[in-house]
């Protein structure tokens, strides 16, 4: 008979983490339609915090991700770390911008959660390179400006 109860104990905690996550997801994720201005303007409104950074990844001619070396990252530590990590996401055919808001200690914490929550937004963490060890020590800035000629748009930034 004990085993059953463990059993049906570890079920429910299962299921009261898995709507806990699903609470905390909702949360830091906002999907909603948009016009291609509105879109456009979420994405000025990033940029315009980091005027005369270069993202960290590009893309070359193959679609291939290139890592650049942003300024301060030669010196070891940044002066500050990131707080947040952010993605902005537009799919252009079906109208739908996607923002999602991740607090830095979560990366850190959930890398595997992490890689499914961002799936929503569109972004795949290990296509891209990334670990949240490697966008610690980059300090706040772009991470990622991408425009597809689809229309698409995905922008990955900390602060």
């Amino acid at each position: 008979m004990r085993p059953k109860r463990v059993l049906l104990g570890l079920l429910a905690a299962g299921i009261v983490g898995w709507a806990v996550f699903g609470a905390w997801l909702w949360r830091v994720s906002d999907v909603r339609r948009a016009l291609p201005a509105e879109a456009r303007a979420a994405a000025a409104a990033v940029r315009d915090l980091y005027p005369d950074h270069v993202p960290w990844l590009l893309r070359d001619a193959d679609g291939r991700f290139i890592r650049t070396d942003p300024p301060g990252t030669a010196s070891g530590a940044p002066a500050r770390r990131p707080r947040h990590l952010h993605v902005l996401a537009w799919q252009a055919d079906e109208r739908r911008l996607v923002r999602t808001d991740i607090p830095f200690w979560y990366l850190k914490l959930k890398e595997i959660s992490l890689k499914y929550l961002l799936r929503r937004a569109g972004v795949d963490l290990d296509s891209l390179g990334l670990r949240p060890r490697d966008l610690e020590t980059l300090g706040p800035g772009l991470v990622l400006d991408q425009e597809f000629a689809t229309g698409d748009l995905l922008l990955i930034w900390t602060e």
